[in-house]
């Protein structure tokens, strides 16, 4: 069944660092999959939806590239991109410091507990996972109708796929939308 899955979700990302809740600009995200690989883009679509509200923190790039600073981070064309090869166990995701730049590395091992309390995302009955990644306890929702071990940013290794996803403080606040 999972070989043959291919598709695309729709999410909210919000990021507040330091700020104690979800009240960040809210931007559009994806996670587009198959079977082998996953891609997360997030803050890409904004640019537009917020150009004209923050031209004055706006600037262009030596080779004429547009973007914007929202709340401390950077929104480009490309936006801030996230892949996970299954196959190889690699993230590869991009930072922009003057010019944009990947980095590849093995794919962080998630220690993840499992609960059983369960809640309903859209259509799917969801299950709730936590795990601790780069210091912070993230707190996860995944269906296991769709039973692919992707999710929304660097957060993967489930029995199916992450629907919702926050830190304790929901400063990093993911959501399903479609």
């Amino acid at each position: 069944f999972a070989k043959a899955q291919v598709g695309v979700v729709h999410y909210g990302h919000i990021e507040s660092p330091g700020l104690g809740s979800a009240i960040g600009k809210d931007y559009n995200a994806y996670l587009t999959f198959n079977a082998l690989k996953s891609y997360y883009v997030t803050a890409k679509d904004s640019l537009e939806n917020i150009q004209n509200q923050l031209s004055s923190n706006s600037y262009t790039s030596k080779n004429g590239e547009k973007s914007v600073i929202s709340n401390g981070s950077i929104v480009s064309i490309q936006g801030n991109q996230v892949g996970f090869n299954r196959k190889e166990n690699t993230l590869s995701w991009n930072v922009k410091e003057g010019k944009m730049y990947y980095i590849n590395e093995e794919n962080p091992k998630h220690n993840w507990i499992i609960t059983k309390d369960k809640k309903k995302i859209g259509t799917y009955v969801c299950t709730k996972a936590k795990t601790v990644f780069r210091g912070r306890t993230y707190t996860v929702w995944y269906t296991e109708k769709i039973p692919l071990p992707y999710g929304p940013w660097k957060l993967n290794g489930l029995p199916g796929l992450i629907l919702e996803a926050y830190d304790t403080n929901r400063e990093m606040y993911l959501y399903f939308k479609s």
